[in-house]
């Protein structure tokens, strides 16, 4: 007589990966934290914003005085600038629904060329300046700017130099 053959069948072995793999991606985030990436998403986000205001900027060699383009860093979001962009005073207001906006959430931030509020803007060659409330131009960052975020201990930098390179540093 014949014995039944041992084992699984190929199918059987598909399926139970297949159920494992939906299980994982679907509760692993639960047991896995992300706090460790977290500066370095955020620094990234942060990146993509400067690097969009510059080329906004770059792109606005007529209007640049006019329409003001600034990021707003504050030490809990940054966005661009809603009311007052064009004087020192440019703000906005922090709203959950707006994608625009980088919320930091428990991150820290600092800026090394000062104390937050910082207001971010470039001139038509995507140099970092600051404009003063009559709207002269001052290069700001002439010696390069440091943005640090961190977070539970892992601190994630950006840096912007002085001819406009912004980079992950």
């Amino acid at each position: 007589m014949r014995q039944p053959a041992a084992g699984f069948t190929l199918i059987e072995l598909v399926v139970v990966i297949m159920v494992a793999a939906v299980l994982l991606v679907s509760a692993g985030g639960r047991f896995f934290s992300a706090s460790d990436i977290s500066p370095y998403q955020l620094r990234d986000q942060l990146l993509g914003q400067l690097r969009q205001l510059q080329t906004r900027s770059m792109q606005d060699v007529a209007g640049l005085k006019l329409r003001c383009p600034v990021l707003v860093i504050q030490s809990n979001a940054a966005a661009l600038a809603t009311t007052n962009a064009c004087t020192s005073s440019a703000s906005f207001t922090l709203n959950g629904n707006d994608p625009s906006q980088l919320n930091f959430g428990a991150a820290q931030v600092t800026v090394s060329s000062g104390s937050l509020p910082q207001l971010f803007r470039f001139d038509s060659w995507g140099r970092p300046v600051s404009y003063d409330a009559s709207l002269n131009s001052s290069f700001a960052c002439s010696s390069g700017c440091t943005i640090s975020i961190s977070q539970s201990g892992v601190s994630a930098n950006l840096c912007i130099s002085s001819s406009g390179y912004i980079y992950a540093c």
